[in-house]
């Protein structure tokens, strides 16, 4: 087991704390020295995380389409083998969409005052 002493006085507080980043490599020692190597750092993290997010959107995307094909066929599958179903479905929804239509226009047309008179006393 290794014995670490901590120094004393102004050793100490001289000190940098530099919390690790996850998922990103450590600075190489090939950039120049300062800011401008910083910045060239901060750079390359940024493209190989876009890079990154390109790759993941690309897979994802190829998955969404197998899925969105699986689920068209399932639907049509189901339209072909319980059109009472899918008649209901639509009849409900255009019942709604009348509904609503409705309840706006009254809304609409109902004349609305043009002053409120709010008296309240305690």
């Amino acid at each position: 087991m290794e014995t670490i002493t901590m120094p004393s006085g102004s050793e100490v507080e001289s000190a940098a704390f530099h919390p690790a980043v996850h998922g990103v490599a450590a600075c190489p020692t090939a950039h120049a020295p300062g800011i401008r190597g910083r910045v060239e750092h901060l750079e390359e993290q940024g493209m190989a995380r876009v890079r990154g997010w390109k790759r993941s959107l690309a897979t994802r995307g190829s998955m969404l389409k197998i899925d969105a094909n699986e689920r068209v066929a399932t639907m049509q599958r189901s339209m072909g083998t319980k059109p009472m179903f899918w008649a209901g479905i639509a009849a409900g929804a255009g019942f709604g969409v009348g509904l609503v239509g409705r309840i706006l226009h009254v809304r609409r047309t109902r004349p609305m005052p043009e002053l409120i008179v709010i008296d309240a006393t305690c």
